[in-house]
């Protein structure tokens, strides 16, 4: 599983895999498994949701899932999962207030776990290129419980400032306190590398508590809107996709309905293939779930040709299909929209940089890159 892949190491955190033994306190001992952090929710099906979720690259509806959930959100598990997957929306803005909640409402009391908040607070500052407020957080950090991790983003952030002494000082005590590193080894590279796992995303939602009304919508479509979306987030994909499809039957099954109903369709899909294993499903269900996805993503467009949130999944899954010159003319026109939030902007603006890459490698070494 993609979300299982994703590795955290960090000191001091106190959380403790199946009841026994305490996490590693440096970034040389085995590293902290997101698997393990998630597993601690004590919910097999809020668990399996939330991993569904994110192999699918629907991190909007996988952060609305946990908040909405009873689970106590100042829990330093919770808040764990919580910045992650809103590091891997790119939503930096979001994640700087969460950070800085959590330290607002649990500063009086200095703990190991605060070192880690201000951790998560520098690396997005410095994904946003506020470098002096990053080298804030990391020295808050570094005070609290000094880390190689912690160390090396700061170094990273004098270089970002110009200040080279500052950083070559940072470089020594690493050198000085710790004998083995990687200066590579900090926060930021570990969720970069591990976030990179969801593949293009994230997907965009077009939930009906985003979008308020249901405009000419009958009733029967809104509730069974509505019902589909209750068993998403309890993660019954597959009853979430029939009320969908039974939705769409019926008068006014919008364009947001339709975006929604196909990127349900990708969560059933992948739990599917969890569950049963790529082998167990025949090739032509698959060619068949793939042609229902586009043409839902179709249908969207028709519907409403100016809703980036669609046209931007459409760019997406052709992308991810292997038709990347279709993707990529989608992507960029949905860029267009002045309505799209940043941290889409940016989720979209790595898709056409990579785009841009493939394309230079292909000019200077053949078809042999791809």
């Amino acid at each position: 599983m993609l979300l299982l892949g994703l590795f955290l190491s960090f000191s001091g955190l106190p959380l403790h895999a199946g009841g026994t033994g305490g996490f590693p306190i440096s970034s040389q001992e085995s590293p902290l498994s997101v698997e393990v952090a998630i597993k601690q929710i004590e919910s097999p099906v809020l668990l399996q949701t939330i991993e569904t979720l994110f192999e699918v690259g629907r991190i909007d509806r996988a952060i609305l899932v946990l908040k909405k959930t009873k689970l106590e959100m100042s829990d330093e598990k919770i808040f764990t999962v919580l910045a992650i997957l809103t590091y891997a929306a790119c939503d930096y803005d979001a994640l700087v207030s969460m950070c800085d909640e959590w330290l607002e409402a649990h500063g009086q009391k200095v703990s190991k776990f605060e070192s880690f908040v201000y951790e998560f607070l520098g690396t997005a500052y410095a994904k946003s290129k506020y470098f002096t407020r990053a080298k804030d957080a990391f020295s808050k950090s570094i005070a609290i419980k000094p880390s190689p991790r912690a160390y090396a983003a700061r170094s990273k952030v004098n270089l970002e400032l110009g200040k080279y002494e500052d950083s070559l000082a940072d470089y020594a005590e690493l050198v000085r306190r710790w004998s083995k590193f990687d200066d590579n080894d900090t926060l930021r590279s570990h969720l970069d590398v591990g976030t990179s796992m969801i593949g293009l995303g994230p997907w965009v939602e077009t939930m009906s508590s985003e979008d308020s009304c249901f405009g000419n919508s009958s009733r029967k479509v809104q509730e069974l809107v509505l019902k589909a979306e209750e068993f998403e987030n309890s993660g019954a994909f597959d009853k979430a996709t029939k009320a969908y499809a039974d939705a769409s039957n019926e008068r006014g099954f919008d364009a947001a309905m339709n975006n929604a109903y196909a990127l349900s369709l990708l969560a059933s899909w992948t739990k599917e293939s969890v569950e049963k294993g790529d082998a167990e499903i025949c090739a032509s269900d698959v060619e068949a779930k793939r042609n229902q996805v586009e043409k839902l993503f179709e249908k969207g467009l028709r519907l409403s040709p100016e809703d980036w949130r669609i046209r931007s999944n459409f760019g997406l899954y052709k992308f991810r299909g292997g038709d990347k010159t279709a993707g990529m003319k989608e992507l960029r026109e949905a860029a267009k929209a002045r309505e799209m939030p940043s941290s889409q902007r940016m989720a979209l603006s790595k898709v056409i940089q990579l785009d841009a890459t493939m394309e230079l490698l292909k000019k200077r070494y053949g078809d042999e890159s791809k």
